[in-house]
């Protein structure tokens, strides 16, 4: 273990012993994390991938739905972002130990989970572009992800302002109230029938809800699509 491993851990230790763990991993930047992930003990591993979860979920999950919205006959692209979102997490105290790029760990993460959807993309779709013993495949370059990765960026920031404005507005209309948590929780990551458990509702009224959130925010599509 590298002594700034160690330190990380040791500071972690120190906060269990306390039983402060979440207040203090609520404060630890991403690259300690990734260090207690990548050298803590099983409870510590534990607490920092929970603390990267819930910081950056969301972000993953856009960058993902980004890429797989792009399947044009695809009729629930969210509900396949949901599930390589998972396929991100699920894998990161494994991935982690590839993290090699000091002061970027957000960046790092961010490519991870566009390389791992433009995979899922490939073996959705079949769409290969060089043959590699009988079989075909995609050449995922580096300034692919990068031009992925800044285009969400871009629109993430247009789209999370445009978004804020309506969410205003709809508070203050009787009709649309409920629009406002049903998109928190689509925005969390969550699918229709979790989101119809939650809001007491069925799993096709939360798809109704979708497509006239959408609709309302200039993207019509059908009901049933995502």
């Amino acid at each position: 273990m590298r002594d700034s491993d160690r330190g990380d851990c040791r500071t972690v230790g120190d906060a269990l012993a306390k039983g402060d763990e979440a207040e203090h991993l609520g404060g630890a930047p991403l690259e300690t994390l990734f260090h207690i992930m990548r050298s803590g003990t099983a409870e510590e591993v534990e607490l920092a991938w929970g603390e990267c979860y819930k910081r950056y979920h969301e972000k993953v999950w856009r960058r993902v739905y980004y890429v797989i919205r792009t399947i044009p006959w695809l009729k629930e692209p969210g509900e396949v972002a949901i599930d390589v979102t998972s396929e991100v997490f699920a894998r990161l105290s494994h991935t982690v130990g590839q993290y090699r790029e000091v002061g970027k760990p957000e960046a790092w993460l961010m490519q991870v989970a566009i390389r791992t959807a433009l995979r899922q993309k490939e073996s959705i779709t079949g769409a290969w572009s060089k043959t590699t013993r009988g079989r075909t495949c995609v050449d995922f370059n580096e300034s692919a992800v990068q031009d992925i990765a800044a285009a969400v960026d871009s629109e993430d920031v247009e789209a999370h302002m445009e978004l804020t404005r309506r969410m205003e507005e709809w508070t203050r209309d009787a009709d649309k109230t409920r629009w406002v948590a049903f998109v928190k929780l689509f925005l969390e990551g969550y699918g229709h029938d979790e989101i119809a458990e939650r809001l007491g509702i069925t799993a096709g009224t939360s798809r109704t809800l979708l497509w006239k959130v959408r609709l309302d925010l200039g993207r019509t599509r059908s009901p049933g699509g995502q």
